[in-house]
């Protein structure tokens, strides 16, 4: 009889240690489904493109000139230039003025932002947000100073977000930087895996997805129901949360596509940038994960529950560390005869790394050439900034990432 408890407690425990790891496969199997077609623009949807910057004065323009060049001729554009210290307001308002050649393009302007006791992205977004409380708009975007929004993908998310009244999200992915070393392409592919695979899954069993910082569309009174500014790393997580809670999950557009470059892997810059990314989200999950998982499967939210599985999930590095740990811990259990536990270590094991196998195969080969997987090593080796004081240090308030 202890044997047979024994068995069925460490049988249990090990279920519950492999969730994220089933999660993970269910996510990039799901991913292989069609994805849905994607609605066509529809210029008569007013919008307003919010443009938060912080010392951009180089990356900004290119940004806005993409935005011109698929400008219909309905989107304004307000870039809150926050807590500046270049000539990122100077740069804006010139680049504007070119391009200003229509009755609608008359409301966009360049705010300037002066508060160091709030720095953040959602302040700035918060602030851009009460400026256009009087003009004309029926949707809002977001979308980073240093991201260029591939041709169509603002006009897919604002028609996606117009007609479901749902947020859309455009896939974010980020570009390794000119001349990658093998471990940026490694961090380039981890980063994939996240926002185009997972978030592909998710979305298409579950009908939602993560917003992921950038290349966002909203209702506009969704917006004024639920958005609040504030110092959160991980503003964008805690956004969605607050959504599906309230009904209103987001949409993930795959085939609008937006893009940022990583900050180089051996400069402080990426440190900052990767910390707050899953620093952030680990706490994220701990304090918010439980709650959302509990709330929605008293409520029967089908979509919440999968989320907040989603939100268990931790980082590639420590996922894959977790499941070496769990297979040695239940390879000494399986020394005395508890034996269960290592036969679901060793499936999980087998089945997460074909999983990772066809997700790379299928979406990350441009990205992660066989040449690059070299880099594994330096990527793994390079947490141990993230998840030691410099990573520590730098998710206690919000800096912005140069990538220069």
């Amino acid at each position: 009889m202890p044997m047979m408890l024994a068995q069925f407690v460490f049988t249990a425990l090990t279920i519950v240690a492999l969730i994220p790891v089933a999660m993970v496969c269910i996510e990039i199997i799901a991913s292989f489904m069609p994805a849905k077609t994607p609605l066509a623009a529809q210029e008569l949807v007013r919008s307003t493109l919010i443009i938060p910057a912080h010392n951009e004065g180089k990356s900004l323009l290119p940004t806005l000139n993409k935005i011109a060049e698929q400008n219909p001729g309905n989107w304004s554009v307000l870039v809150v230039a926050d807590n500046c210290t270049d000539e990122t307001a100077n740069l804006a308002r010139t680049c504007l003025a070119q391009h200003a050649t229509n009755s609608e393009t008359q409301w966009s302007r360049v705010v300037e932002r002066h508060n160091p006791d709030e720095r953040g992205k959602a302040y700035a977004l918060a602030f851009g947000l009460d400026e256009i409380a009087d003009d004309p708009c029926d949707i809002v975007v977001f979308i980073d100073a240093d991201c260029l929004a591939r041709d169509g993908a603002i006009a897919q998310i604002i028609a996606t977000a117009h007609h479901h009244q749902r947020p859309a999200q455009a896939l974010y992915l980020m570009d390794a930087p000119e001349n990658a070393r093998a471990s940026e392409r490694v961090s380039a592919f981890a980063w994939l895996l996240i926002n185009k695979v997972r978030m592909a899954g998710l979305a298409r069993l579950f009908d939602v997805t993560r917003l992921t910082g950038s290349g966002m569309a909203f209702p506009r009174q969704i917006l004024r129901d639920h958005f609040s500014g504030s110092g959160e790393i991980v503003e964008d997580l805690g956004l969605t949360l607050k959504l599906v809670e309230a009904g209103h999950p987001p949409l993930l557009v795959p085939s609008a596509i937006v893009t940022s470059t990583l900050a180089p892997s051996d400069s402080a810059a990426s440190t900052v940038q990767r910390a707050r990314w899953e620093r952030g989200s680990l706490a994220m999950a701990k304090r918010a994960g439980f709650g959302l998982f509990k709330r929605s499967l008293l409520n029967g939210h089908l979509r919440g529950m999968a989320l907040a599985l989603d939100l268990a999930i931790p980082p590639l590095t420590l996922l894959i560390g977790g499941l070496a740990a769990l297979m040695t811990v239940t390879t000494i259990i399986g020394l005395v005869g508890i034996a269960g536990p290592f036969f679901l270590s060793l499936w999980a094991s087998f089945i997460f790394g074909i999983a990772l196998v066809a997700a790379w195969w299928r979406n990350g080969r441009a990205v992660l050439p066989l040449s690059s997987l070299s880099g594994i090593g330096s990527f793994i080796a390079q947490k141990g900034r993230i998840y030691g004081k410099e990573g520590r240090d730098s998710t206690r308030s919000w800096t912005r990432t140069d990538r220069e």
